[in-house]
């Protein structure tokens, strides 16, 4: 799997789930059905990236770990980034 295809599977969830503002999710339960365990190593940085560039917030640290949830302020920027990669590479929308 391909950082872009993990980076794809990881906001993709985040939107379905709807994680703006208040609702957030667990690291472990982020990469549960979004990116298959023997790249959740790979899924892990991706998310840091996620971070660094603004696009997931750490909502806070839990007694399960940190928890992550979409920045509201760039949900068009998030739309377009994940748009552009359906376009990209072919991936049927659900």
């Amino acid at each position: 799997m391909n950082a872009e295809k993990i980076r794809f599977s990881i906001l993709d969830k985040m939107i379905r789930l709807n994680l703006w503002s208040k609702r957030h999710i667990l690291e472990e339960n982020l990469l549960k059905g979004a990116v298959p365990r023997a790249h959740w190593e790979q899924a892990r940085n991706a998310i840091k990236t996620l971070v660094q560039e603004g696009f997931v917030i750490i909502y806070g640290r839990t007694k399960h770990g940190i928890a992550y949830q979409l920045n509201a302020s760039k949900r068009k920027e998030i739309h377009e980034d994940n748009n552009l990669y359906i376009s990209r590479e072919g991936v049927k929308e659900t």
